[in-house]
């Protein structure tokens, strides 16, 4: 199950401002339940993506810890994700990691944003999960996030739980920029994630979130 959220509630009605925003999935099941594979996010319209004049994060650059000088300064957002592992004839286990958000530049069109976590013992493995940020024009929604999840611990991990908050203000030639903008023109900002899972199944989630318009002064 997918959920998430937009801080603050009130926004402006024309000119978009500051949002954050929080992702939270969740994956029920045991460890014979099929991985999960990818997720693809339409977000409202009314929330965009602007990170023109950014730092990068060049992929390749993150493979362990610590993190590289480099990838610092293009962080757009943490959290933390847990990892249930299955190998032939053990136990299955958890593993629980931070999760790191990267901006990894734009391209065609699209802006790439990946995520990064490092599984400890007894699993010592990176994880980097690259999502592909798109405009669409599809009724409500107008951004798409396509979230694509690796092999984890040789193909025997899978996601149990996310949660990642995407909060980052940055300074572009002076002036102070948002990696998200928002804006409230009618009382309610919508989202859909389509969760596709490794056996080809799907499941669809949507959440509307409430918000207040607010007028220039």
């Amino acid at each position: 199950m997918v959920n998430g959220g937009f801080t603050p509630k009130a926004l402006p009605r024309g000119k978009p401002a500051h949002v954050a925003m929080d992702i939270s999935l969740h994956q029920p099941g045991d460890a014979s339940s099929p991985a999960l594979h990818e997720v693809v996010l339409e977000l409202d319209r009314n929330i965009t993506v602007d990170a023109k004049g950014m730092a990068i994060c060049p992929p390749g650059t993150v493979e362990g810890p610590p993190l590289p000088q480099g990838c610092q300064s293009a962080s757009i957002g943490r959290g933390e994700i847990e990892i249930e592992v299955a190998f032939p004839e053990q136990v299955p286990f958890i593993v629980k990691s931070k999760l790191l958000a990267f901006n990894a530049g734009a391209r065609g069109g699209k802006t790439t944003m990946r995520a990064y976590a490092y599984l400890g013992s007894p699993v010592s493995a990176a994880i980097v999960i690259n999502v592909e940020i798109s405009k669409i024009h599809d009724g409500r929604y107008g951004t798409k996030w396509v979230e694509t999840i690796p092999k984890i611990a040789g193909g025997y991990g899978s996601i149990k739980s996310l949660n990642l908050l995407i909060d980052r203000r940055y300074r572009d030639e002076g002036e102070v920029e948002s990696y998200l903008l928002g804006r409230c023109p009618d009382g309610h900002l919508d989202a859909r994630a389509t969760s596709v899972f490794t056996d080809a199944s799907e499941r669809t989630d949507s959440f509307v979130r409430s918000c207040s318009p607010v007028l220039p002064r």
